[in-house]
């Protein structure tokens, strides 16, 4: 049997890492995908440019999970 404070950790790692990698996967999809129904060309090297715009919307992603563990799941 895990401990209820290790049990807590793991579902505080598993929220924020798992929210950022869906913000940031929908930021790339949805940012990538618009760029070229626009008319982008060169659909690589706007990525490039956008990675860290893409990689701050993960991080949000990231800090979403801190509340949501700490109001809704802390006590599992």
């Amino acid at each position: 049997m895990m401990n209820s404070k290790v049990k807590s950790i793991i579902i505080l790692l598993y929220l924020c890492v798992s929210l950022f990698i869906a913000l940031f996967v929908m930021a790339v999809f949805f940012g990538v995908l618009g760029y070229w129904v626009g008319g982008g060309g060169d659909v690589l090297s706007f990525f490039i440019s956008k990675f860290s715009s893409y990689f701050k919307v993960g991080l949000v992603g990231f800090l979403i999970g801190i509340p949501l563990w700490f109001f809704y799941y802390r006590n599992i």
